[in-house]
């Protein structure tokens, strides 16, 4: 059976290798920050990181959302551009569900 596992396996990976599937799993991931010792200065570098990823790289998409805790959402909403308002609305959702828990 582990053979059988191991064929499958070996057989959808030579599938996925391929530019398309990288740049799904790219904005698939949530750029988080949890750490108890984060600063607004480090937030906010963070999300000009985000802001000029699309200048940096044209080609890809950017991350699905910033992950941050509540008392940093302010930092990223104020440093988050224009252009990253679909981003923001995920942040909003993430923020209400946590805060209804």
């Amino acid at each position: 059976m582990l053979k059988s596992i191991e064929k499958i396996l070996q057989k959808r990976k030579d599938a996925n290798h391929t530019k398309k599937a990288y740049e799904t799993i790219l904005s698939c991931i949530d750029l988080t920050s949890l750490n108890t010792a984060d600063t607004e200065e480090g937030i906010a570098s963070m999300v000009q990181k985000v802001n000029a990823f699309g200048e940096n790289f044209p080609e890809l998409p950017n991350v699905a959302a910033i992950c941050v805790y509540p008392s940093m959402v302010k930092t990223v909403r104020e440093c988050l551009t224009e252009v990253w308002k679909s981003l923001q609305l995920r942040l909003d959702f993430l923020i209400h569900r946590h805060l209804l828990k």
